[in-house]
C-alpha cells in the first residue's frame, strides 16, 4: 500500500520506484489486480488522470489490508462485523457435533476466542460488540441453537475467573482488548526509534512525551486506541516491572538439543509469517510398555500461545511411529478446527525414506504415514 499526491509527478515516481524494484527482485506489480483511492477534496478529472497514469481502476476504499479494516468510521459494529461472522459460521458447524464439556472449553479457548486476537491488537472493539462474541460463546457452551435455547447456569463474568475461583478460565475480550492494546503501547515507549513510533510522535505529541501527550482533536482510531490504555500503564506499570523475571541467562525462546556426536547446539523458535499459526508436536516412547505420549502446541507470529493438546497412545512399535502420530494428530486437529493458515513443522521425508529401504518393517506404521501423506495433498 502507498500513499502518495495526486499529482502526475506523483505517478511517474510511482511507476518508476515499481519498475526499479521489479528489475532488482524480479518480481512484477499487476496493475490490473491494482486499485487507487482518493481523498474527498480530489476533483473527478483528475482521478481520472491519475488512474490512467497508473493503469489501475478507481474503487471507494480499500475494505481490509493485511486482515484489518483500513477505514474506521462511525459505525463500528459495521466495520468489524467479519469477526461476527466467521465466529457464527464456526460455531455453527461445531454444534452438530457431539463435543465433551472438554472439547468445548478447547475450541472456545483456542479458536473461538483466539479468531479477533489480530483486531484486537491494533483496534478497541467497543464492549458491546466483545459482548456480543461472548454471548455466542456463551450459547456454545450451554448447548444453545437457533432453534432451541438452553438455561445458561453461571453468568459469562464468572466462567472467565480462574479455574482456582470456581470458574473455566475464559477470557474477558474487552480486558483482553485493553492488555493487547497496552502491550502496543508499552512498545511505542519502549522503543521510540521504531518507524511506528517515530509517526506517531510526529503527529500526537511532537514536543513532549507518550506520558504527557494530550488528546488529538482528529487522531486515528489505532491511536486512539492505544492512547486509551495510558491511565492502565500509568497505574500499573510500577506493579508489573516488580514482576520477578527468571534468573535464567537465556532467552525463553532458545532450547538446547543434544546432537548425535554429543554435542549441544542452540535452537531458537522462527516465528511464521504474521497472520500464520504455527504447530510444534513432538513425543515420548517407552519401548518396553508399548505407550506414548505425544502432544502439541499452536502459537501465533508473535509466538503468542494459542493452545496445546497431549495424549496417551498405546501400541506404538518405534519412535518413528511416535513421531508420526503426534503429526497425525496435529494435522486432524488443524483440519477439524479450519486453523489456515497454519504451518506444521515435521520431518517426515526421513520416515518415508526409511520405509523404503526396508529399515523399518511395520504395516500399521506405512498405514499410518500413507493416511497422512492422503490428508496432506
Amino acid at each position: 500500500m502507498l500513499y502518495a499526491q495526486a499529482t502526475p509527478e506523483a505517478c511517474f515516481q510511482i511507476k518508476d520506484v515499481i519498475q526499479t524494484y521489479g528489475r532488482a527482485s524480479g518480481q512484477v506489480v499487476n496493475f490490473h489486480k491494482s486499485s487507487v483511492v482518493f481523498s474527498k477534496n480530489v476533483a473527478d478529472c483528475e482521478q481520472d488522470r491519475v488512474a490512467n497514469l497508473l493503469g489501475v481502476e478507481v474503487v471507494e476504499s480499500h475494505e481490509r489490508y493485511l486482515g484489518l479494516p483500513t477505514y474506521i468510521g462511525h459505525k463500528k459494529i459495521a466495520t468489524f462485523l467479519y469477526i461476527k461472522e466467521r465466529l457464527a459460521e464456526k460455531l455453527k458447524h461445531w454444534q452438530g457435533k457431539m463435543l465433551s464439556g472438554a472439547g468445548k472449553d478447547i475450541l472456545i479457548r483456542v479458536v473461538a476466542q483466539a479468531l479477533p486476537n489480530y483486531a484486537m491488537s491494533v483496534f478497541q472493539l467497543t464492549k458491546n460488540f466483545c459482548e456480543d462474541l461472548e454471548q455466542m460463546c456463551a450459547r456454545f457452551w450451554w448447548g444453545s441453537t437457533d432453534d432451541k435455547r438452553k438455561i445458561h447456569w453461571k453468568k459469562w463474568d464468572d466462567l472467565c475467573h480462574a479455574k482456582e475461583e470456581g470458574g473455566l478460565g475464559f477470557r474477558s475480550l474487552s480486558e483482553f482488548n485493553s492488555s493487547m492494546l497496552a502491550k502496543q503501547a508499552w512498545r511505542v515507549v519502549s522503543n521510540p526509534d521504531t518507524l511506528v513510533a517515530q509517526l506517531y510522535k510526529a503527529r500526537y505529541y511532537p514536543n513532549g512525551s507518550f506520558w504527557n501527550a494530550k488528546e488529538h482533536a482528529t487522531p486515528s482510531y489505532s491511536w486512539r486506541s492505544i492512547f486509551s490504555t495510558r491511565n492502565l500503564l500509568i497505574e500499573d506499570a510500577e506493579a508489573i516491572l516488580a514482576i520477578p523475571l527468571s534468573a535464567r541467562s537465556l532467552d525463553d525462546r532458545l532450547t538446547w538439543r543434544l546432537g548425535k556426536q554429543g554435542t549441544r547446539k542452540i535452537l531458537k523458535w522462527q516465528c511464521p509469517p504474521v497472520g500464520w499459526l504455527k504447530v510444534n508436536f513432538d513425543g515420548a516412547f517407552t519401548p518396553s510398555s508399548g505407550k506414548a505420549e505425544i502432544g502439541f502446541l499452536v502459537r501465533d507470529s508473535q509466538g503468542t500461545f494459542l493452545g496445546a493438546v497431549g495424549k496417551v497412545v498405546t501400541r506404538v512399535q518405534s519412535v518413528e511411529h511416535v513421531e508420526l502420530l503426534a503429526c497425525k494428530e496435529a494435522f486432524g486437529y488443524v483440519m477439524e478446527h479450519g486453523l489456515c493458515p497454519v504451518n506444521i513443522l515435521a520431518n517426515l521425508g526421513r520416515i518415508w525414506s526409511m520405509i523404503l529401504e526396508a529399515e523399518i518393517s511395520s504395516s500399521e506404521l506405512t498405514s499410518t504415514m500413507e493416511k497422512l501423506s492422503r490428508n496432506m495433498e
